[in-house]
């Protein structure tokens, strides 16, 4: 009689772990199935959006995003007289850089040198590390 309870206690565990098992993987398999939904719905969107964006004209609104297109180009003005106030202060800011390039020099990044075998030597007693033979570590 034992030995049947035993048995029967043993097939109730299995079977218990198996649905928890199961119960888990079902969930797993949910969970996965709704982030790989939403991200597919999102990159849908965004592609959505960029067609619209790609066939609106600037300065008009696209159909259903309620935003204006911006042009960030650059336009030369109509007017002569600005044309030339442009060109003047474009010129005025090459010649300040000319000027500040042949008295003070450019700013650039410092010289760059190779290490001294001795400085290596005590960088590397103060990290600790020991040379078995020439040039490894």
């Amino acid at each position: 009689m034992r030995k049947y309870r035993l048995q029967e206690i043993v097939r109730k565990y299995d079977v218990e772990a198996e649905m928890v098992k199961r119960q888990f993987l079902a969930d797993r398999a949910a969970v996965r199935e709704k982030l790989i939904s939403d991200l597919t719905a999102q990159w849908f969107q965004i592609h959505r959006e960029k067609r619209a964006m790609d066939m609106c004209v600037p300065g008009t609104l696209p159909m259903g995003t309620g935003r204006l297109i911006v042009d960030f180009g650059w336009k030369i003005p109509e007017r002569r007289s600005t044309q030339i106030k442009h060109r003047k202060s474009q010129y005025y800011e090459i010649m300040l850089l000319e000027e500040t390039k042949k008295y003070f020099g450019m700013p650039a990044a410092p010289k760059i040198s190779l290490i001294s075998e001795e400085e290596k030597n005590r960088d590397l007693a103060m990290m600790r590390v020991i040379m078995t033979f020439e040039g490894s570590i």
